[in-house]
């Protein structure tokens, strides 16, 4: 069944549009259009709308302390995941600030960081997308207990 249709589209290809009948005329149309360009447009049209919808819905609503904070002061064992850059450290992410030498974090992170994991009920792990080295080895250095991932 493929080799038919395959066959097609050559021959509709190779003839002109003036010798094919309606059928052949349709496929012709339709193998013209398909084209590199036409797949590229649309697919670029589709990532920018994807990252339009993306970025106008995925505001993250501030965190509502009465509501954590009873069931954090009197649970047993907690799970604290805190991710690194953007949250807990606005970092600057322009060339500038990403090749700015020697990598210093705030000191104040990392003093919290601790300051968690210094409560036997807390299990605290550090997310970052940042290189282990030269980078993640300077956080490691600073942070007692503390997970990283």
């Amino acid at each position: 069944m493929k080799h038919r249709y395959a066959g097609r589209y050559v021959v509709c290809i190779k003839r002109g549009r003036s010798t094919l009948d309606d059928h052949e005329q349709e496929l012709h149309g339709h193998v013209i259009t398909q084209t590199a360009q036409l797949f590229v447009t649309s697919f670029l049209s589709r990532c920018l709308r994807a990252n339009s919808e993306h970025t106008h819905t995925s505001s993250v609503s501030p965190l509502d302390v009465t509501l954590v904070f009873p069931r954090y002061k009197y649970s047993h064992k907690r799970l604290l995941l805190i991710d690194f850059e953007g949250t807990l450290w606005q970092r600057d992410i322009s060339r500038a600030g990403l090749l700015v030498e020697p990598f210093s974090p705030p000191k104040e992170a990392f003093e919290l960081l601790n300051r968690l994991a210094e409560d036997w009920r807390n299990e605290v792990w550090l997310l970052s997308g940042l290189p282990v080295v030269g980078k993640m080895e300077v956080v490691a250095g600073e942070l007692r207990n503390v997970g990283i991932v």
